[in-house]
């Protein structure tokens, strides 16, 4: 019976990232933060990384829609954080002014406290700069205890309060 029912239906498969950009589209804050646990191997790792920053994007979403919504800006559905899926945009979120110019936002998320230092890529860096040269504004938002029940966020609008040691280099042969 059951095969028949299914016969003429057409069916799709997610992948991975199809699956987890519509788990984090569709899923609250409290949902996703149930489903993280503390990581056992590399992998694990990972894993876990991940979902501490897809959780932190989240809470900075519903943060931003909730602030509008409660100013009364007709702006809190637009809040967009589909960037966050493709690293190339070198930001996460796009908000909104209560008057409706757009925020750019970079979200950097810990388990533990928000002032403790953090990793930003050149490229999120150089974004940064770029949006600030044309005149847009450009915030980082740095969410804090993310997995206790007292989140805390501070808001940057300058990365220049902010020490910027080099830590890394990407090795390759020369040909």
């Amino acid at each position: 019976e059951i095969t028949h029912q299914i016969e003429g239906a057409i069916i799709d498969f997610l992948s991975k990232e199809e699956h987890n950009s519509i788990e984090l589209t569709l899923s609250t804050f409290d949902k996703i933060k149930e489903n993280i646990s503390v990581p056992k191997n590399y992998e694990e790792i990972n894993k876990y990384l991940k979902q501490i920053g897809d959780l932190g994007e989240k809470y900075v979403i519903e943060y931003e829609r909730n602030f509008l919504k409660s100013n009364n800006s007709q702006y809190y559905d637009l809040v967009d954080g589909s960037y966050a899926l493709d690293n190339n945009n070198g930001f996460d979120i796009l908000s909104y002014t209560l008057k409706g110019k757009k925020v750019y936002i970079e979200v950097k998320t810990t388990t533990g406290n928000p002032k403790d230092s953090f990793y930003m890529s050149q490229h999120e860096i150089d974004t940064a700069n770029e949006l600030l040269k044309r005149g847009e504004i450009y915030k980082l938002y740095r969410v804090g205890n993310i997995l206790s029940s007292n989140v805390s966020l501070i808001i940057y609008d300058d990365l220049n309060q902010f020490n910027k040691d080099e830590i890394i280099l990407k090795m390759s042969i020369k040909e």
